[in-house]
C-alpha cells in the first residue's frame, strides 16, 4: 500500500512540475524541460489520469478460497465509458461480490491498479458481454449485463458471487465466494423489474397483451427462470413486437 501511495505522490508531483514548467515557458520563453516530464509521466502512467484518479486497489481476499471476480481472476481487455470519454483497450477486472470495477495500466517496474468510481462509470464490455450502470427506483444502482435492447424494452442480468466465511484453528476468518450466480430483469419505459419465472415475466407487460405472451411462451414450451440468452433475445423481440402493434 506504501508503495502505491508512493507511485500516486510522484504522479502529482511529475504533473505539477509539468504545469509549473509550462507556466515558466509562457512567461519567460524558456526551453522545453516541461515537454521532457510529460512524456516521462505519459510512458509511465498513461495519457489520461482521469481513469487513474481513483481509490488505490489493496487485494483483501488474497488467501481466500475461490475469488470475487466475473469469469477468471485475471484482468481482461475491454471498452470502458467513464465519465464522458470511451476508452478502448482497457485492462479491466470487475468484482462481482463488492459490484465494483478495477482497471489496472503496466509501468516500468511496477503496475497501477485503481478503483473506478461507481457514479462515473456508464457502461464496459468485455468478451462479447456489455454491462450498464442502471439505477433503480429505489435510488440503488449496479451493473447489469444487457442481453437484447429493443425500443422500449431491454432484458438484463444481473451477476453477483456470495462469500463464505470461517474461523481457523488460530481465529482468522477463511473466506471463499461462490461461483457466479444471476439474476435476471426486464427494463419495460425506463423500470427495471426482476422475474423469476413465466407468471413474473408475464405480469410486467401491460393487460391487453399477457395473454399473447403466455401464449408464445407455452407454444415455444419456453421456462424464463432457465432462459439462456439467446431465448431471452428470442423472446424479448416477440414482446416488443406486441407492444409496437399496440400502439398502432
Amino acid at each position: 500500500m506504501l508503495i502505491l501511495q508512493k507511485a500516486g505522490l510522484s504522479v502529482l508531483f511529475m504533473l505539477s512540475f509539468y504545469a509549473l514548467c509550462l507556466s515558466q515557458d509562457r512567461i519567460l520563453r524558456a526551453d522545453n524541460s516541461y515537454a521532457e516530464i510529460f512524456e516521462l509521466t505519459k510512458a509511465k502512467y498513461g495519457t489520461d489520469q482521469q481513469l487513474f484518479n481513483g481509490v488505490y486497489f489493496e487485494d483483501t481476499y488474497r488467501n481466500a478460497t475461490g475469488h470475487p471476480y466475473f469469469s477468471e481472476d485475471r484482468f481482461m481487455e475491454a471498452d470502458l465509458v467513464y465519465g464522458s470519454k470511451i476508452y478502448q483497450g482497457v485492462l479491466l477486472k470487475y468484482d462481482l461480490y463488492q459490484q465494483q470495477v478495477l482497471i489496472h495500466q503496466d509501468g516500468p517496474g511496477q503496475g497501477l491498479t485503481t478503483l473506478l468510481k461507481e457514479e462515473f462509470t456508464g457502461a464496459f464490455s468485455f468478451g462479447g458481454m456489455e454491462f450498464r450502470r442502471v439505477v433503480t427506483d429505489e435510488g440503488i444502482s449496479g451493473f447489469y449485463q444487457l442481453i437484447a435492447g429493443q425500443e422500449d424494452l431491454q432484458g438484463y442480468r444481473f451477476w453477483f458471487r456470495e462469500r463464505y466465511e470461517k474461523f481457523s484453528d488460530q481465529n482468522t476468518i477463511l473466506y471463499s465466494f461462490s461461483e457466479n450466480k444471476s439474476r435476471t430483469f426486464l427494463m419495460i419505459d425506463g423500470v427495471l423489474q426482476q422475474y423469476k419465472s413465466n407468471w413474473s415475466f408475464v405480469r410486467i407487460f401491460p393487460d391487453d397483451i399477457r395473454s399473447d405472451i403466455r401464449a408464445f411462451l407455452r407454444s415455444e414450451d419456453i421456462k424464463m427462470n432457465r432462459a439462456t440468452d439467446e431465448i431471452i433475445t428470442h423472446v424479448i423481440a416477440y414482446c416488443q413486437e406486441r407492444l409496437d402493434k399496440r400502439e398502432i
